[in-house]
């Protein structure tokens, strides 16, 4: 608690005078971030560009030079190093299924069922995550001094939930072709 009071004052007056600036510059980073996981075809494109979301959204929170953006930055952190490569392996298998399972199938695989919903639950940011938790304190820091940016942040979150879910349940890709027997490499 001590770290998140008295580090702000440490920093320097022209870091701070450079604050907004990079506050800007990560939302707009942000948003970018959040158009091009929903758009991503691959799952290791997918994890990319979700953690460049989460990378601006913990920028975000450390440039808003206040208590309330380094705590919320800090608890996206740790939900990174949690959810992220989690995703990443739920995502993974996802892809190499050569096509989507029905859902009344879906209760024979169990374990399949449980990772890819507590992994979509991860996605939502949902008020039972350490994401949500930081995500609030995020853009509640920027409530203050840096309002006209928070526009940005609130409509990213919504769509990398989305983008998380629609990865999740629906493919975005064909199918890997198969080569053929005897033929070519």
């Amino acid at each position: 608690a001590l770290l998140f009071h008295f580090s702000v004052e440490l920093f320097s007056k022209e870091f701070r005078a450079f604050s907004p600036y990079l506050l800007g510059l990560f939302s707009f980073m942000l948003v970018a971030s959040a158009l091009s996981f929903l758009g991503a075809k691959a799952a290791r494109s997918r994890i990319f560009w979700l953690q460049q979301a989460m990378n601006c959204l913990v920028a975000i929170g450390f440039f808003t030079m206040n208590a309330k953006g380094w705590h919320g930055a800090n608890v996206l952190l740790f939900f990174m190093t949690l959810s992220v490569p989690y995703l990443l392996i739920v995502l993974s298998c996802h892809e190499r299924r050569p096509a989507p399972l029905p859902i009344s199938r879906l209760r024979e695989y169990p374990v399949f069922a449980l990772s890819t919903v507590s992994a979509a639950l991860f996605g939502l940011f949902l008020p039972v995550s350490l994401g949500f938790y930081g995500v609030l304190l995020v853009a509640w820091a920027m409530v203050g001094e840096q309002a006209w940016l928070l526009p940005f942040v609130i409509a990213s979150v919504p769509v990398i939930a989305f983008a998380g879910i629609r990865i999740m349940f629906f493919h975005l890709e064909s199918a890997p072709a198969k080569a053929e027997e005897g033929g070519g490499f």
